[in-house]
């Protein structure tokens, strides 16, 4: 059993789950719900990594868990981009049952100000680290809603409908499947890699007429 630090401290509101994390990888993983934690001490870092989209009051939440932070601490949050979702996935699918919210840009944007956070560094849409606003960001309270609205219901009506450009997971994966077997095929029949560039450099040789 390795031991990644005392310092690490996870909280799982699964019995079974934090029972196998803490037997598995030794690490302190404390059973129970956000609600109800106590941190023994400040964190200099709060990591919620699909989390966020399965609580019940995730602005309430989410400046709960800022509270456990230390003065330069940060919180890295990431929930799936429910706009990216209705690009690759199929009609029917976009939807989670475990998942009470859905976001995209505007929306986590509008959680991370409203729970008195920043966006220190964004790595995705709905995936960044926070850190919590300075006095005057604070005053300021939640941010006016400024949503193109009627572009989200169009959006989400052309993905129903199948109407999307972006290809499916699905369709990029067997792109990548037919494309993974044309190789084999070329290496089978030319041999290694570098004997298919030389057929390569044949063929261009001769439609060049050197």
């Amino acid at each position: 059993m390795r031991d990644l630090g005392k310092d690490v401290v996870g909280l799982e509101p699964t019995k079974d789950y934090a029972e196998f994390c803490q037997k598995r990888y030794g690490l302190a993983i404390v059973n129970g719900e956000i609600d109800h934690f106590t941190p023994p001490a400040l964190y200099d870092h709060i990591r919620l990594h699909h989390v966020v989209e399965h609580l019940r009051d995730p602005i309430a939440h989410l400046r709960l868990a800022s509270q456990w932070l230390k003065k330069e601490g940060t919180i890295f949050v990431s929930v799936p981009d429910f706009e990216q979702y209705c690009r690759v996935k199929t009609p029917g699918s976009i939807f989670h049952y475990g998942h009470i919210y859905n976001f995209d840009r505007d929306s986590f944007d509008y959680l991370v100000k409203s729970a008195g956070l920043k966006i220190l560094e964004r790595t995705s849409p709905t995936t960044a680290f926070l850190g919590i606003q300075d006095q005057e960001g604070s005053e300021q309270g939640k941010p006016a809603l400024e949503w193109a609205i009627g572009e989200k219901i169009e959006l989400y009506h052309m993905h129903k409908a199948g109407k999307l450009k972006e290809k499916s997971r699905m369709k990029r994966f067997f792109a990548k499947v037919s494309k993974a077997y044309k190789i084999h095929r070329m290496i089978k029949s030319h041999g290694n890699h570098l004997g298919i560039a030389k057929k390569v450099a044949i063929q261009l040789r001769e439609s060049l007429q050197f």
